[in-house]
């Protein structure tokens, strides 16, 4: 989460993290992170970079959206105990439980969870949860590193 900065300087944080570890980064391209991977990807940099359309349609036919399907994904791996937030200092930990437990999520007429839109927890008076989207695209890079799988939702 980088707040702050304009999108060549949040691309050249992303740049450094690929050069620096080699790592995977997945990016929310809708919005202002589609100039951030545009510029990420043009450089041809070490690493592993996705291409995240969180508005986008799922493969998942039990979600609604590819961001349902990132943040249950998120919901499944806690209920399975693989995340930890103990090395988390209070003050990140309290705001990241208070922003997983802050949006709801519900069925549409066909079946497919649904979280709430971030327009709809505004109106509720809740912040955007945007460390909790931090962790659901971090989580989603974990897991396809894990798999190798080179996009959301096609095997590599």
């Amino acid at each position: 989460v980088v707040h702050g900065h304009d999108t060549m300087q949040v691309a050249g944080m992303g740049a450094r993290f690929l050069r620096d570890r080699r790592g995977v980064l997945a990016v929310d391209v809708v919005g202002v992170g589609s100039g951030v991977y545009d510029r990420l990807h043009e450089q041809r940099l070490p690493g592993v970079l996705h291409e995240v359309q969180a508005g986008g349609g799922s493969d998942n036919d039990a979600m609604l959206n590819v961001r349902a399907e990132l943040w249950w994904g998120v919901r499944e791996a806690l209920y399975r105990n693989e995340l930890s937030f103990a090395r988390l200092d209070e003050a990140t930990y309290q705001r990241l439980r208070a922003e997983l437990t802050g949006p709801t999520y519900r069925h549409t007429s066909n079946g497919r969870v649904q979280i709430e839109a971030k327009e709809e927890m505004k109106a509720r008076g809740l912040p955007s949860p945007d460390i909790a989207d931090a962790l659901c695209l971090w989580q989603f890079a974990r897991s396809r590193a894990r798999r190798r799988v080179s996009s959301f939702g096609a095997a590599a």
